[in-house]
């Protein structure tokens, strides 16, 4: 390895081609560097021109390079190690530079010929990139073609080169020519790799004045650096390009950093800490050598890291394909596993992602059925919704999914009973899982205080009133399109009238007091402001009311004559005994 303070401009000059590995991510600079970069000229230029000692040579210091030469007759040229964020972006300012000369013309554009000779053309007359992405390379093929019409305009790489392009034209400091001698004051580290030299040890030593490498791309650069040329192209393309979408379709720009989050979890039986996920994978991959596990070769671990991606995709897109082996012709299968998914997607919490990855592949692998995967996914939304209920504390959580198969794993028949199902509602019934029991659960659902910022209370009535009913209000999906389409309504209100009192009799202050916020006295309208403290039977009977509402909770409350203590505690009773029914208690 050889490493010197070097001039760009110097650097560029001559320098064919430019190889992005596939590890590398795509180019992310966007308008926040190239104004850094842009100003940075400017500041310099001005430097240069208030100082009067023209012995003394200002330059200005953009950050390192790292590069290796390729060694594959197929593939000549260097490869960018690290460093090409930069070397992009000042490709595409040369560029900008070059194509401002030319329609400005004149002596100010004198300099264009050379600087189209010696940094943008290689001898074939293209550009000098061959880009670690489709879309960046595509990008930058229709830029230098030069077709404004046909510019992918929501490329960094074409949105940067407009950048660059339109301060110069419009700049006041500087001529054109001006910017061309500045950037021959651009000075770096180079630093140029031997062949027996370790490239990745060097990328990730390396102090990059850059964009932070997220953690999935420097996982992506620890798999795909790993790996023959050969075997990168065939795993990039195979496995990683397409991990990369399913995450991305998961959860946007955090979704890989997330997936390999929840992965590293499922394979360690333990939450990694996610400052340092780079280093937990590396320490997983080291285990895997140790051990000798199939999962010690790379292209392996890409290949089921692709697998469990989908499964993350459908963990958060509430989408689940199930193979023609799984015999579900009718899709009614596939419609149970999506419905239990989206229920669970409305709870507040995502411990149980690594769990329900892990079973989820249990399942592609046959090793339990379709029916136990719907089981789980019930169980789970049963665990969640006593324990919010009851106010649980969900601090164990982590704790107690992370290592939640480990458990079921080590249970007996004898123990437990025979079947995953058996030994999952086993699990749930410890000690450690805090899951209350029946007589909590209703207590807890008569007495306790549901008013309040929570989103969970919306998906609560949901089920409730559609538990046994044919004709269900989707009120999450409503909800999702208007937050206001439902908003909790008091029956009795929370501003006591002297009618109200009237109603509640002579106990009404107390009544008010221990009852208000309980879910006896509440339920969801999408007409609240109209049925503000109204008297109960015009709340009953006034249109839009309690008996013309679509909700049948809202039917039921219309059916009473009056709204007493009586009438509280009999629709508490009621509404917890739906409860117990919908999230009844895993007993053996």
């Amino acid at each position: 390895m050889k490493g010197s303070d070097s001039n760009f401009f110097q650097f560029m000059v001559g320098k064919d081609h430019y190889i992005i590995p596939l590890y590398q991510r795509a180019y992310s600079w966007g308008h926040d560097q190239c104004a850094t970069l842009y100003n940075d000229m400017l500041a310099l230029h001005d430097k240069l021109q208030s100082n009067t000692d023209l012995s003394y040579n200002f330059s200005h210091f953009l950050g390192s390079v790292v590069y290796q030469n390729s060694n594959d007759p197929r593939q000549p040229g260097i490869f960018l190690i690290d460093g090409q964020q930069r070397v992009i972006t000042m490709y595409l300012f040369y560029l900008a530079l070059y194509r401002a000369a030319l329609d400005c013309g004149g002596p100010d554009a004198a300099f264009a010929p050379k600087l189209e000779l010696t940094h943008l053309s290689n001898a074939q007359g293209k550009h000098r990139f061959t880009l670690s992405t489709q879309e960046d390379q595509v990008a930058m093929d229709k830029l230098f073609a030069g077709n404004k019409d046909e510019y992918l305009t929501d490329s960094h790489i074409t949105n940067n080169f407009n950048y660059f392009y339109q301060h110069l034209k419009s700049e006041q400091k500087m001529t054109l020519t001006d910017f061309y001698n500045i950037t021959q004051r651009l000075s770096f580290v180079e630093i140029a790799l031997d062949r027996e030299d370790d490239a990745q040890v060097i990328f990730e030593s390396v102090n990059s004045k850059g964009l932070p490498l997220s953690h999935g791309e420097k996982v992506k650069n620890f798999i795909l650096m790993g790996i023959s040329q050969d075997q990168a192209q065939l795993s990039y393309s195979e496995h990683w390009a397409p991990m990369e979408r399913n995450c991305k379709e998961a959860q946007g720009e955090s979704g890989l950093d997330n997936f390999i989050y929840h992965y590293i979890a499922i394979k360690r039986a333990n939450l990694p800490e996610f400052g340092k996920l780079y280093d937990e994978f590396k320490s997983f991959h080291l285990r895997c050598l140790q051990e000798k596990q199939p999962l010690a070769d790379k292209v392996l671990l890409a290949a089921e890291m692709h697998k469990y991606s989908e499964l993350f995709k459908s963990v958060k897109t509430c989408k689940y394909v199930l193979l023609p082996s799984d015999h579900d012709e009718d899709g009614t299968l596939q419609a149970e596993i999506e419905l239990g998914l989206k229920r669970l997607s409305y709870m507040p919490y995502e411990r149980h992602i690594p769990f329900l990855m892990q079973t989820m592949w249990l399942q592609r692998q046959h090793e339990i059925s379709v029916a136990e995967l719907i089981e789980t996914i019930n169980l789970l939304e049963m665990f969640y919704i006593r324990r919010w209920t009851c106010e649980v504390p969900t601090n164990t959580l982590n704790r107690f999914f992370a290592s939640l198969h480990s458990q079921i794993n080590s249970l007996s028949d004898e123990e437990a009973g025979s079947g995953f199902i058996n030994k999952l509602k086993y699990v749930l019934r410890t000690d450690a899982a805090r899951l209350p029991n029946d007589t909590r659960f209703r207590f807890c659902l008569e007495n306790s205080d549901f008013y309040g910022e929570y989103d969970l209370i919306y998906y609560l009535f949901e089920r409730l009133d559609s538990h046994g009913q044919r004709e269900i209000v989707p009120i999450m999906d409503k909800r999702a399109k208007n937050s206001k389409a439902f908003t909790v309504e008091h029956i009795m209100p929370q501003t006591l009238t002297d009618d109200w009192r009237e109603e509640l009799g002579p106990n009404a202050q107390e009544l008010y007091e221990t009852w208000l916020n309980r879910l006896g006295n509440l339920t969801i309208t999408a007409y609240n402001s109209k049925l503000s403290n109204k008297t109960f039977a015009e709340k009953r009977d006034m249109p839009n009311g309690y008996r013309d509402s679509a909700l049948h909770l809202n039917k039921d409350i219309a059916k009473h004559e009056h709204w007493r203590e009586e009438d509280l505690k009999q629709r508490a009773e009621e509404l917890a005994t739906k409860a117990l029914q919908i999230w009844p208690y895993p007993e053996a």
